[in-house]
């Protein structure tokens, strides 16, 4: 199931939806938000892109830029829990109520082997049972197609355009890519 379909079922996503104004009064004081990935709907709880790839000014492509730098580093860690536990590499088939305890039990076993790793390097074992470095198992995911369409251009949120301004107001731009040209010709 997708994420947005998940946290819109969860209890989580069932609460900060109904205790969507005072939540949201907090987490705007607070400078707090979520990060969604663009199948998310813009909200004022959930930061999410601008939708469209061309078309965007300077400071709606460097916000997509800042809020996905955000966003791609849980994505990272869901990817190096899954590459070293053999149990997420397939289906769980078990009760729901039994899901919760595996996937904090994984992410527990995950960090105590990487506190007590001295080396530095996390080794996990793959498909083919050989070694890898985790770190090198890690796809960049910060390139996403972006859905676009009239509902996602209709989307109004408060927080992603306060947010805009505020990547305007420091001036941060998306960085140039370097090496393009040369890797395209």
């Amino acid at each position: 199931m997708h994420d947005s379909t998940a946290f819109a079922g969860s209890d989580f996503g069932a609460w900060a939806t109904a205790a969507s104004d005072s939540l949201a009064r907090e987490l705007i004081e607070g400078s707090y938000c979520f990060a969604g990935d663009e199948a998310y709907a813009a909200s004022e709880l959930v930061a999410v892109p601008w939708p469209g790839r061309g078309g965007l000014n300077q400071w709606r492509d460097a916000y997509n830029f800042c809020q996905s730098s955000a966003r791609i580093h849980i994505e990272q860690a869901f990817g190096k829990v899954v590459q070293r536990m053999g149990v997420l590499w397939r289906p769980l088939r078990m009760s729901y109520a039994k899901l919760p305890v595996v996937i904090q039990t994984a992410f527990k076993l995950h960090n105590f082997g990487r506190r007590h790793d001295s080396t530095g390097v996390v080794h996990v074992t793959g498909p083919n049972d050989g070694p890898y470095d985790a770190r090198s198992l890690v796809q960049d995911n910060g390139a996403v197609a972006v859905a676009a369409g009239p509902r996602r251009a209709r989307q109004q949120s408060h927080l992603r355009e306060r947010m805009t301004r505020e990547v305007e107001a420091a001036g941060r731009l998306r960085p140039p890519v370097r090496g393009m040209l040369s890797f395209i010709a």
